[in-house]
Protein backbone atom coordinates (compact mmCIF):
# COMPACT_ATOMS: atom_id res chain seq x y z
CA UNK A 1 0.00 0.00 0.00
CA UNK A 2 2.51 2.46 0.99
CA UNK A 3 4.19 1.63 -2.45
CA UNK A 4 1.07 2.47 -4.22
CA UNK A 5 1.04 5.85 -2.30
CA UNK A 6 4.26 6.63 -2.85
CA UNK A 7 3.66 5.91 -6.69
CA UNK A 8 0.12 8.38 -6.77
CA UNK A 9 1.97 10.93 -5.20
CA UNK A 10 4.68 11.06 -7.75
CA UNK A 11 2.51 11.13 -10.70
CA UNK A 12 0.54 13.78 -8.72
CA UNK A 13 3.72 15.98 -8.14
CA UNK A 14 4.68 15.46 -11.80
CA UNK A 15 1.53 16.55 -12.94
CA UNK A 16 1.93 19.85 -10.67
CA UNK A 17 5.14 20.62 -11.93
CA UNK A 18 3.75 20.25 -15.70
CA UNK A 19 0.84 22.85 -14.35
CA UNK A 20 3.56 25.00 -12.78
CA UNK A 21 5.77 25.25 -16.44
CA UNK A 22 2.32 26.48 -17.96
CA UNK A 23 1.60 29.47 -15.14
CA UNK A 24 1.33 33.09 -16.52
CA UNK A 25 0.19 36.51 -14.74
CA UNK A 26 -3.28 36.71 -14.87
CA UNK A 27 -5.22 40.01 -16.51
CA UNK A 28 -6.50 40.86 -13.14
CA UNK A 29 -2.47 40.55 -11.76
CA UNK A 30 -0.96 42.26 -15.15
CA UNK A 31 -3.75 45.12 -14.13
CA UNK A 32 -2.46 45.67 -10.55
CA UNK A 33 1.26 44.92 -11.84
CA UNK A 34 1.32 48.20 -13.84
CA UNK A 35 1.05 50.30 -10.42
CA UNK A 36 4.00 48.24 -8.87
CA UNK A 37 5.58 48.74 -12.09
CA UNK A 38 5.08 52.46 -11.48
CA UNK A 39 5.24 52.49 -8.18
CA UNK A 40 2.00 54.22 -7.45
CA UNK A 41 0.73 53.87 -3.84
CA UNK A 42 -2.10 56.27 -4.06
CA UNK A 43 -3.46 53.86 -6.93
CA UNK A 44 -2.98 50.99 -4.72
CA UNK A 45 -4.84 52.36 -1.79
CA UNK A 46 -7.71 53.25 -4.26
CA UNK A 47 -7.79 49.63 -5.33
CA UNK A 48 -7.97 48.51 -1.80
CA UNK A 49 -10.82 50.87 -1.01
CA UNK A 50 -12.97 49.81 -4.05
CA UNK A 51 -12.16 46.05 -2.98
CA UNK A 52 -13.82 46.60 0.38
CA UNK A 53 -16.54 48.33 -1.33
CA UNK A 54 -17.59 45.19 -3.28
CA UNK A 55 -17.01 42.98 -0.57
CA UNK A 56 -19.36 44.68 1.98
CA UNK A 57 -22.45 43.50 0.72
CA UNK A 58 -21.63 39.78 -0.87
CA UNK A 59 -20.30 39.52 3.08
CA UNK A 60 -22.88 40.99 5.44
CA UNK A 61 -25.63 38.46 4.91
CA UNK A 62 -22.63 35.43 5.09
CA UNK A 63 -21.36 37.46 9.02
CA UNK A 64 -24.99 37.67 9.86
CA UNK A 65 -25.29 33.65 9.06
CA UNK A 66 -22.25 33.13 10.79
CA UNK A 67 -23.20 34.74 14.14
CA UNK A 68 -26.78 33.19 13.60
CA UNK A 69 -24.93 29.85 13.97
CA UNK A 70 -22.46 30.97 16.74
CA UNK A 71 -25.15 31.15 19.07
CA UNK A 72 -27.04 28.47 18.10
CA UNK A 73 -23.70 26.52 18.77
CA UNK A 74 -22.96 28.15 22.08
CA UNK A 75 -26.09 28.43 23.39
CA UNK A 76 -25.70 23.83 23.09
CA UNK A 77 -29.18 24.70 20.49
CA UNK A 78 -27.96 21.35 19.31
CA UNK A 79 -30.39 18.44 19.67
CA UNK A 80 -28.17 15.48 19.50
CA UNK A 81 -24.34 15.15 18.35
CA UNK A 82 -25.06 14.22 14.86
CA UNK A 83 -26.94 17.84 14.86
CA UNK A 84 -23.83 19.83 16.61
CA UNK A 85 -21.62 18.21 13.72
CA UNK A 86 -24.17 19.43 11.11
CA UNK A 87 -24.02 23.20 12.78
CA UNK A 88 -20.29 23.05 12.83
CA UNK A 89 -19.88 21.74 9.30
CA UNK A 90 -22.11 25.05 8.53
CA UNK A 91 -20.12 27.09 10.41
CA UNK A 92 -16.69 26.05 8.29
CA UNK A 93 -18.97 26.08 4.93
CA UNK A 94 -20.21 29.76 5.65
CA UNK A 95 -16.29 30.93 6.86
CA UNK A 96 -14.65 29.43 3.79
CA UNK A 97 -17.12 31.00 1.41
CA UNK A 98 -15.95 34.09 3.76
CA UNK A 99 -12.25 33.88 3.36
CA UNK A 100 -13.06 33.86 -0.39
CA UNK A 101 -14.34 36.58 -0.58
CA UNK A 102 -11.38 37.88 1.45
CA UNK A 103 -9.55 39.66 -1.30
CA UNK A 104 -7.09 42.43 -0.84
CA UNK A 105 -3.58 44.08 -1.62
CA UNK A 106 -2.16 40.85 0.27
CA UNK A 107 -3.51 38.42 -2.18
CA UNK A 108 -2.65 40.78 -5.09
CA UNK A 109 1.59 40.35 -3.14
CA UNK A 110 0.50 36.96 -2.63
CA UNK A 111 0.14 35.72 -5.95
CA UNK A 112 3.44 38.50 -7.48
CA UNK A 113 5.57 36.82 -4.63
CA UNK A 114 4.86 32.91 -5.50
CA UNK A 115 5.37 34.20 -9.18
CA UNK A 116 8.60 35.96 -9.13
CA UNK A 117 10.21 32.92 -6.44
CA UNK A 118 9.03 30.44 -9.69
CA UNK A 119 10.49 32.50 -12.25
CA UNK A 120 13.56 32.53 -9.96
CA UNK A 121 13.76 29.33 -9.77
CA UNK A 122 13.42 28.37 -13.17
CA UNK A 123 15.79 30.76 -14.60
CA UNK A 124 12.58 32.25 -16.48
CA UNK A 125 12.56 35.96 -16.01
CA UNK A 126 10.15 35.68 -19.16
CA UNK A 127 7.40 34.99 -17.20
CA UNK A 128 7.58 38.37 -15.52
CA UNK A 129 6.87 40.39 -19.02
CA UNK A 130 4.61 43.14 -17.59
CA UNK A 131 5.62 43.20 -14.31
CA UNK A 132 8.71 44.31 -14.17
CA UNK A 133 12.14 43.11 -12.66
CA UNK A 134 12.13 40.69 -9.57
CA UNK A 135 14.62 43.44 -7.57
CA UNK A 136 12.27 46.40 -8.36
CA UNK A 137 9.65 44.61 -7.58
CA UNK A 138 11.45 43.42 -4.71
CA UNK A 139 12.37 47.10 -3.71
CA UNK A 140 8.80 48.93 -4.20
CA UNK A 141 7.38 45.90 -1.80
CA UNK A 142 9.90 47.09 0.92
CA UNK A 143 9.07 50.54 0.18
CA UNK A 144 5.27 49.53 0.81
CA UNK A 145 6.67 47.50 4.16
CA UNK A 146 7.74 51.09 5.53
CA UNK A 147 5.34 53.37 4.91
CA UNK A 148 2.83 50.90 7.49
CA UNK A 149 1.62 47.83 4.93
CA UNK A 150 1.31 44.22 6.87
CA UNK A 151 3.58 41.27 6.02
CA UNK A 152 1.62 38.04 5.23
CA UNK A 153 4.45 35.81 6.81
CA UNK A 154 2.64 32.10 7.40
CA UNK A 155 -0.40 32.01 4.62
CA UNK A 156 -1.86 29.03 2.51
CA UNK A 157 -3.52 25.74 3.36
CA UNK A 158 -1.85 23.85 4.98
CA UNK A 159 0.14 26.99 6.40
CA UNK A 160 3.58 27.82 5.40
CA UNK A 161 5.87 30.59 5.68
CA UNK A 162 6.40 32.58 3.27
CA UNK A 163 9.49 32.06 0.72
CA UNK A 164 12.65 33.51 -0.86
CA UNK A 165 11.01 36.57 -1.70
CA UNK A 166 9.95 37.71 1.47
CA UNK A 167 12.96 36.59 3.29
CA UNK A 168 14.59 38.62 0.37
CA UNK A 169 12.65 41.79 1.12
CA UNK A 170 13.61 41.05 4.54
CA UNK A 171 17.23 41.22 4.36
CA UNK A 172 17.50 44.23 2.11
CA UNK A 173 14.84 46.41 5.19
CA UNK A 174 17.21 44.98 8.07
CA UNK A 175 20.45 46.13 6.46
CA UNK A 176 22.25 47.91 9.04
CA UNK A 177 25.95 48.74 9.24
CA UNK A 178 25.30 48.32 13.73
CA UNK A 179 23.41 45.66 14.51
CA UNK A 180 24.75 45.23 18.13
CA UNK A 181 21.27 46.41 19.55
CA UNK A 182 19.32 44.20 17.69
CA UNK A 183 15.80 44.45 17.10
CA UNK A 184 12.69 44.21 19.37
CA UNK A 185 9.60 41.43 18.60
CA UNK A 186 6.27 41.81 20.17
CA UNK A 187 3.80 39.00 19.37
CA UNK A 188 -0.88 38.83 20.09
CA UNK A 189 -2.10 35.40 20.56
CA UNK A 190 -5.49 34.88 22.06
CA UNK A 191 -9.16 33.44 20.95
CA UNK A 192 -11.00 34.22 17.63
CA UNK A 193 -12.76 37.04 17.30
CA UNK A 194 -11.18 39.29 20.83
CA UNK A 195 -10.06 42.25 18.66
CA UNK A 196 -6.37 41.26 18.33
CA UNK A 197 -5.76 42.99 15.70
CA UNK A 198 -7.63 46.21 16.54
CA UNK A 199 -5.45 45.96 19.77
CA UNK A 200 -2.00 45.98 17.48
CA UNK A 201 -3.24 48.88 15.75
CA UNK A 202 -4.15 51.04 18.81
CA UNK A 203 -0.94 50.26 20.83
CA UNK A 204 1.27 50.76 17.80
CA UNK A 205 0.06 52.36 14.77
CA UNK A 206 0.15 49.41 12.52
CA UNK A 207 -2.15 49.23 9.64
CA UNK A 208 -3.46 45.37 10.19
CA UNK A 209 -6.78 44.67 8.54
CA UNK A 210 -10.04 44.58 10.97
CA UNK A 211 -13.65 45.06 9.67
CA UNK A 212 -16.70 42.68 11.04
CA UNK A 213 -16.36 39.07 10.15
CA UNK A 214 -12.91 39.59 9.28
CA UNK A 215 -10.61 37.24 11.18
CA UNK A 216 -6.46 36.78 11.22
CA UNK A 217 -5.41 33.73 9.05
CA UNK A 218 -2.02 32.16 9.31
CA UNK A 219 0.43 34.99 10.94
CA UNK A 220 0.89 38.94 9.86
CA UNK A 221 4.04 41.47 10.97
CA UNK A 222 4.06 45.18 10.17
CA UNK A 223 7.90 46.74 11.01
CA UNK A 224 7.67 49.51 12.99
CA UNK A 225 10.10 51.90 14.88
CA UNK A 226 10.29 51.55 18.92
CA UNK A 227 11.02 55.33 20.83
CA UNK A 228 14.63 54.13 21.23
CA UNK A 229 15.26 53.94 17.21
CA UNK A 230 15.68 50.06 17.10
CA UNK A 231 13.16 48.06 14.39
CA UNK A 232 9.93 46.97 16.18
CA UNK A 233 8.42 43.56 14.75
CA UNK A 234 4.65 43.90 15.65
CA UNK A 235 3.10 40.18 15.22
CA UNK A 236 -0.59 39.55 14.75
CA UNK A 237 -1.65 35.48 14.52
CA UNK A 238 -4.58 33.79 13.49
CA UNK A 239 -7.51 33.20 16.43
CA UNK A 240 -7.18 29.96 18.95
CA UNK A 241 -9.94 28.10 20.57
CA UNK A 242 -12.61 29.27 17.99
CA UNK A 243 -16.02 27.19 17.71
CA UNK A 244 -14.74 25.88 13.86
CA UNK A 245 -11.32 25.19 15.70
CA UNK A 246 -8.51 23.84 13.40
CA UNK A 247 -7.82 21.93 17.05
CA UNK A 248 -5.50 22.09 20.29
CA UNK A 249 -2.42 21.17 17.66
CA UNK A 250 -2.72 24.16 16.05
CA UNK A 251 -3.38 26.39 18.72
CA UNK A 252 -0.61 25.13 20.47
CA UNK A 253 1.80 25.25 17.09
CA UNK A 254 0.56 28.98 16.94
CA UNK A 255 1.12 29.96 20.37
CA UNK A 256 4.64 28.18 20.54
CA UNK A 257 5.22 29.98 17.27
CA UNK A 258 4.86 33.29 19.48
CA UNK A 259 6.53 32.56 22.29
CA UNK A 260 10.17 31.33 20.35
CA UNK A 261 9.88 34.40 18.49
CA UNK A 262 9.42 36.83 20.50
CA UNK A 263 10.65 38.31 23.80
CA UNK A 264 7.45 40.05 24.53
CA UNK A 265 3.81 38.01 24.48
CA UNK A 266 0.57 39.57 24.49
CA UNK A 267 -2.28 36.84 25.58
CA UNK A 268 -5.66 39.33 24.31
CA UNK A 269 -8.81 38.00 26.17
CA UNK A 270 -12.64 38.90 26.82
CA UNK A 271 -13.04 37.86 30.31
CA UNK A 272 -11.29 36.27 33.05
CA UNK A 273 -8.27 34.18 32.59
CA UNK A 274 -9.33 30.71 31.66
CA UNK A 275 -8.80 27.29 32.64
CA UNK A 276 -8.21 26.67 28.54
CA UNK A 277 -5.00 29.57 28.42
CA UNK A 278 -3.69 27.49 31.28
CA UNK A 279 -3.72 24.41 30.05
CA UNK A 280 -2.31 26.04 26.37
CA UNK A 281 0.41 27.11 27.93
CA UNK A 282 1.23 24.00 29.96
CA UNK A 283 1.83 22.18 26.50
CA UNK A 284 3.79 24.95 25.12
CA UNK A 285 5.70 24.59 28.08
CA UNK A 286 6.37 20.77 27.44
CA UNK A 287 6.98 21.50 23.97
CA UNK A 288 9.59 24.60 25.04
CA UNK A 289 10.94 22.22 27.60
CA UNK A 290 11.61 18.81 24.54
CA UNK A 291 11.27 20.75 21.09
CA UNK A 292 14.35 23.16 22.25
CA UNK A 293 13.26 25.90 19.66
CA UNK A 294 13.27 29.09 21.81
CA UNK A 295 16.25 31.26 22.01
CA UNK A 296 15.31 32.98 24.62
CA UNK A 297 12.20 33.20 27.73
CA UNK A 298 9.81 35.13 26.19
CA UNK A 299 7.58 37.74 29.08
CA UNK A 300 3.82 36.62 29.18
CA UNK A 301 1.60 39.33 30.03
CA UNK A 302 -2.62 39.37 29.69
CA UNK A 303 -4.57 42.02 28.59
CA UNK A 304 -8.21 41.47 29.97
CA UNK A 305 -10.27 43.35 27.54
CA UNK A 306 -13.62 45.71 28.23
CA UNK A 307 -13.35 45.03 32.26
CA UNK A 308 -16.35 47.33 33.86
CA UNK A 309 -14.83 46.60 36.99
CA UNK A 310 -10.65 47.44 36.43
CA UNK A 311 -10.06 46.71 40.02
CA UNK A 312 -6.61 43.89 39.43
CA UNK A 313 -7.24 42.21 42.85
CA UNK A 314 -8.81 39.48 42.14
CA UNK A 315 -6.89 38.93 38.39
CA UNK A 316 -3.60 39.13 40.15
CA UNK A 317 -4.93 36.17 42.63
CA UNK A 318 -6.27 33.85 39.39
CA UNK A 319 -2.94 34.67 37.60
CA UNK A 320 -0.85 33.99 40.90
CA UNK A 321 -2.91 30.80 41.26
CA UNK A 322 -1.93 30.12 37.70
CA UNK A 323 1.90 30.56 38.24
CA UNK A 324 2.03 28.45 40.72
CA UNK A 325 0.15 25.54 38.43
CA UNK A 326 2.98 26.09 35.92
CA UNK A 327 5.74 26.44 38.05
CA UNK A 328 4.54 22.88 39.95
CA UNK A 329 4.46 21.49 35.77
CA UNK A 330 7.87 22.88 35.00
CA UNK A 331 9.23 21.57 38.14
CA UNK A 332 7.78 18.32 36.91
CA UNK A 333 9.57 18.58 33.84
CA UNK A 334 12.66 19.07 35.47
CA UNK A 335 13.25 23.32 35.05
CA UNK A 336 12.17 26.53 36.91
CA UNK A 337 9.08 28.10 35.15
CA UNK A 338 11.71 31.29 34.72
CA UNK A 339 13.82 28.65 32.08
CA UNK A 340 10.89 28.34 29.92
CA UNK A 341 8.65 31.94 30.37
CA UNK A 342 8.81 35.23 32.30
CA UNK A 343 5.25 35.22 34.34
CA UNK A 344 4.64 38.18 36.65
CA UNK A 345 1.50 38.11 39.04
CA UNK A 346 1.51 42.04 38.23
CA UNK A 347 1.77 41.13 34.84
CA UNK A 348 -1.82 42.15 33.65
CA UNK A 349 -3.33 44.49 31.99
CA UNK A 350 -7.19 45.84 32.12
CA UNK A 351 -8.58 47.44 29.48
CA UNK A 352 -12.26 49.36 29.87
CA UNK A 353 -14.63 48.96 25.96
CA UNK A 354 -13.05 50.60 23.59
CA UNK A 355 -15.60 52.58 21.97
CA UNK A 356 -19.23 54.75 23.06
CA UNK A 357 -21.82 55.51 21.20
CA UNK A 358 -24.89 57.34 20.90
CA UNK A 359 -27.71 58.52 18.71
CA UNK A 360 -27.46 61.79 16.71
CA UNK A 361 -30.07 63.11 14.53
CA UNK A 362 -31.24 59.59 14.34
CA UNK A 363 -27.47 58.33 13.36
CA UNK A 364 -24.91 56.16 15.81
CA UNK A 365 -22.09 57.79 16.62
CA UNK A 366 -19.23 56.09 17.71
CA UNK A 367 -16.00 56.75 19.15
CA UNK A 368 -13.57 56.01 21.27
CA UNK A 369 -12.95 56.86 24.80
CA UNK A 370 -11.10 58.87 26.12
CA UNK A 371 -10.54 56.30 29.26
CA UNK A 372 -9.61 53.49 26.52
CA UNK A 373 -7.00 56.15 25.19
CA UNK A 374 -5.40 56.65 28.44
CA UNK A 375 -4.90 53.13 29.26
CA UNK A 376 -3.51 52.24 25.97
CA UNK A 377 -0.88 54.76 26.78
CA UNK A 378 -0.02 53.58 29.53
CA UNK A 379 -0.19 49.94 28.10
CA UNK A 380 1.90 50.99 25.13
CA UNK A 381 4.78 52.55 27.98
CA UNK A 382 4.87 48.90 30.21
CA UNK A 383 5.68 47.18 26.71
CA UNK A 384 8.46 49.03 25.73
CA UNK A 385 9.74 48.94 29.44
CA UNK A 386 9.32 45.50 28.94
CA UNK A 387 10.98 44.85 25.53
CA UNK A 388 13.91 47.03 26.69
CA UNK A 389 14.69 44.28 30.18
CA UNK A 390 14.01 41.57 27.41
CA UNK A 391 16.10 42.43 24.72
CA UNK A 392 18.72 43.81 27.63
CA UNK A 393 22.36 42.33 28.35
CA UNK A 394 22.33 40.19 31.55
CA UNK A 395 24.53 41.17 33.76
CA UNK A 396 28.18 42.00 33.02
CA UNK A 397 28.32 40.40 29.79
CA UNK A 398 30.45 41.90 27.64
CA UNK A 399 30.01 39.12 25.01
CA UNK A 400 26.08 39.66 24.55
CA UNK A 401 24.55 39.30 21.09
CA UNK A 402 21.09 39.81 20.80
CA UNK A 403 18.61 36.77 20.12
CA UNK A 404 17.57 38.73 17.10
CA UNK A 405 19.60 41.09 15.83
CA UNK A 406 17.95 41.55 11.94
CA UNK A 407 14.70 40.88 10.41
CA UNK A 408 16.61 38.34 7.98
CA UNK A 409 17.91 36.25 11.05
CA UNK A 410 14.66 36.78 12.97
CA UNK A 411 13.34 34.94 9.97
CA UNK A 412 15.40 31.79 9.64
CA UNK A 413 14.76 31.25 12.68
CA UNK A 414 11.23 31.50 12.47
CA UNK A 415 10.93 29.52 9.47
CA UNK A 416 12.99 26.49 11.76
CA UNK A 417 10.62 27.14 14.15
CA UNK A 418 7.31 26.20 12.06
CA UNK A 419 9.15 23.32 10.06
CA UNK A 420 10.04 21.55 13.73
CA UNK A 421 5.94 22.08 14.87
CA UNK A 422 4.93 21.08 11.41
CA UNK A 423 6.76 17.80 11.92
CA UNK A 424 6.56 17.24 15.60
CA UNK A 425 3.10 18.40 15.49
Amino acid sequence: KSELRAAAIAVELGTLENRLVMVTPSEALLFFGEFVKERNHRALAEIQRYLEEWKAPKCAPLIEKRRRLYDQKSRGGAADKQEDQDLGAQLRAVSKSLADLDVSLESFWTELQLLVELAEESSALERLEGLGEPGEIKDFYGECIRRGSPIHLLRGDPLQLAGSFVRDVLKSLGESPDTAQGMYVVSVIGAQSSAKSTLMNFLFGCGFATRAGRCTVGLYASLMKAPDGRSLLVLDSEGLLSIESKGQVFDGQMTLLAMACSHVVIINHKGEVSRQLQDLLEICMFAMKHLRVTKIQPKVVFVLRDQSDRSSDVHEDMLRSMKQHLADSATRLGVPLDGLIQLETTGIHLLPTAFASELRHGQEVKWTTELFSHEIMELRKRIFQWLHDQAAPKGDDEEFRPEFSTLQGWFTHATSVWETLVVFG
